[in-house]
């Protein structure tokens, strides 16, 4: 039988999205919580029962229900239909990267003598640093080096002029999005997190024309497709999130956002199945497209392979397509180039995704 100290330990590593989405349980975002439909209560209706995220702690807040105060692998055990605590703790350590058989056989009393216990909690502390390996990477980017880099960035008045002259951002975006700058490489960076708000890659963008032309202006560090850049900053601000406008760049979304719009960036002209799960679990009522113009084939075809891409993968993905829109950004490049008037007269105009896939198949 697994004792309670592991039982902790598992439920402490495990991430809570990634469980929801390993048991295809549909869910909604609360800020730093998530709701799902209680499966504690008969005739449960809506997303009525709430986790903390972080805290991995549940309430219904149905008054039917009395199953408040247990924790998560009550919860599994329930949306799993297994009666076999064991078996729901292995199945949670399994996904959260840990060994329960090497944890339990260097927690096991071997004796009761002050010794033994001693060499049990010093193993048990080396086994946690061992299985989050993942977990202090990140923390390392989100409390070290990110905000080094933003540390540089405020210093350096190239870099600063850069954004707020050339790129037109306010300092107000620069500290909402905790940009950087690398003084090494000469780049600026735009730090990418995850629904859980940690750091899951950065993404550098040269201020070097040499460099640019050679390798291009951008260099992505760790996992981008499991993200949507700028989600973060959209929950912190309280925007409303029914209607979401789907850009290609970072620069695209901090403009957007500045303006008043719900913007976030897929950072690319096509969609991951790991932002389609987002998507989805977001629900926004509209989707609206606005990509690059220079994913053209033809000039008078705006952001045209881009946008027949995503449509194409959110009807494969079962979205209706009823609720997706799409911009086409007539004599602009890229969406920050856009004045704000007539940007929102561009999204007066959007047209719906099914009306635009239909007439670019004829032409």
């Amino acid at each position: 039988m697994i004792n309670k100290k592991i039982e902790r330990e598992v439920i402490r590593k495990i991430d809570t999205i990634e469980l929801m989405e390993d048991l295809d349980i549909c869910f909604k975002y609360f800020g730093n919580e998530i709701r799902i439909v209680c499966p504690f209560h008969v005739g449960a209706d809506g997303y009525n029962l709430s986790i903390n995220i972080n805290k991995k702690v549940f309430k219904c807040f149905s008054n039917s229900c009395e199953q408040n105060g247990y924790n998560l692998v009550d919860l599994v055990m329930r949306l799993k239909r297994c009666n076999e605590r064991d078996t729901v703790i292995r199945y949670m350590a399994n996904l959260a990267g840990i060994s329960i058989d090497y944890l339990g056989r260097n927690v096991k009393e071997v004796n009761n003598t002050k010794k033994g216990l001693a060499f049990k909690e010093n193993t048990l502390q080396y086994i946690r640093e061992l299985n989050s390996i993942k977990e202090k990477g990140n923390a390392y980017f989100k409390e070290r080096q990110a905000r080094t880099w933003h540390k540089e960035l405020l210093q350096c008045r190239y870099a600063m002029n850069y954004l707020t002259k050339e790129r037109g951002l306010t300092e107000g975006d620069i500290e909402d999005f905790y940009l950087g700058f690398d003084s090494n490489g000469k780049e600026i960076i735009f730090p990418v997190y995850s629904t859980e708000g940690k750091i899951k890659s950065v993404i550098k963008r040269t201020l070097l024309e040499e460099k640019a032309e050679i390798s291009g202006k951008y260099r992505v560090f760790g996992t981008k497709s499991e993200c949507l850049y700028g989600l973060k900053e959209l929950f912190n601000k309280g925007f409303d999130i029914s209607k979401l406008i789907l850009v290609e760049g970072a620069f695209d979304a901090i403009a957007l956002q500045r303006i008043g719009f719900s913007a976030v960036a897929v950072l690319g002209d096509s969609l991951t199945k790991y932002q389609i799960k987002i998507l989805n679990r977001l629900l926004p009522k509209e989707i609206v497209l606005c990509l690059d113009c220079d994913s053209v084939v033809k000039a008078d075809d705006p952001g045209k392979e881009g946008m027949l891409r995503m449509i194409n993968q959110f009807s494969k993905a079962g979205f209706d397509l009823d609720n997706i829109r799409v911009i086409q950004l007539t004599g602009f490049q890229d969406p920050d180039e856009i004045p704000e008037a007539e940007f929102r007269q561009m999204y007066e105009r959007r047209i719906p995704a099914l009306y635009f896939y239909l007439t670019q198949q004829i032409r």
